[in-house]
This record gives structure tokens, C-alpha cells and sequence, in this order.
């Protein structure tokens, strides 16, 4: 099995779809997911008014599944397409993948 990772980005909502075109574009063969989530734990300056009233900011989380391969220039094209975006992001190995049924095996 390829050596595989789940890349999790924390982009602003507003720049979703943006993010959302430019990984299509990327190689055509990605794999992700998305959905709004709440964020905690940041600095109060980095919180706009209402967000330092509930200590939570509305992102979205997007997960990649990237090879070993794919993992560089993927975060080296992010940067490159998104340079003032300062979201903050983790990789995640994957350590097993499939589907629930069907008959198929995991990976």
C-alpha cells in the first residue's frame, strides 16, 4: 500500500470555493471532503468582534487524501495560490481506507 496522508486545511469560509476550484484543477486526481466547523482556541486579536464573545470562528475544514507524492507540491501550490492566507493546517497519515459494504475489502 502507497504511503498515504490526510492533509486538513482551515480555510475562511469566503474562500471556499476558490479553494474548492483550485483543488479540482490540481492534478484532477484528489480526493477530498469539506464541511463549516467551529474553530477554537485562537489568540483574541485574531477573533473579530462576536467571535471573542463566543471564543469561536466559523472555517471550513477541508481534507485532502494525498500520496506521499502528491503531499509537497500540493502544500507548495497552496502556498503559492494562497500566499496571504495564513490558514492553519495538519498531515494526518492514513493508516487504512475502504468502503463500509459492497463486499470490498480495506486497504
Amino acid at each position: 500500500m502507497a504511503e498515504e496522508y490526510v492533509l486538513a486545511l482551515l480555510p475562511l469560509p469566503q474562500t471556499g470555493d476558490e479553494l474548492m476550484d483550485w483543488l479540482l484543477a490540481f492534478h484532477g486526481e484528489l480526493t477530498f471532503t469539506s464541511q463549516e466547523i467551529d474553530y477554537h482556541g485562537l489568540a483574541p486579536d485574531e477573533l473579530a468582534g462576536p467571535e471573542q464573545v463566543t471564543g469561536r470562528q466559523r472555517r471550513l475544514l477541508v481534507r485532502v487524501r494525498v500520496s506521499r507524492e502528491q503531499l509537497q507540491p500540493l502544500l507548495d501550490g497552496l502556498e503559492a495560490a494562497f500566499p496571504e492566507a495564513g490558514w492553519p493546517y495538519w498531515v494526518i497519515p492514513l493508516h487504512g481506507s475502504g468502503r463500509i459494504g459492497g463486499g470490498e475489502a480495506a486497504n
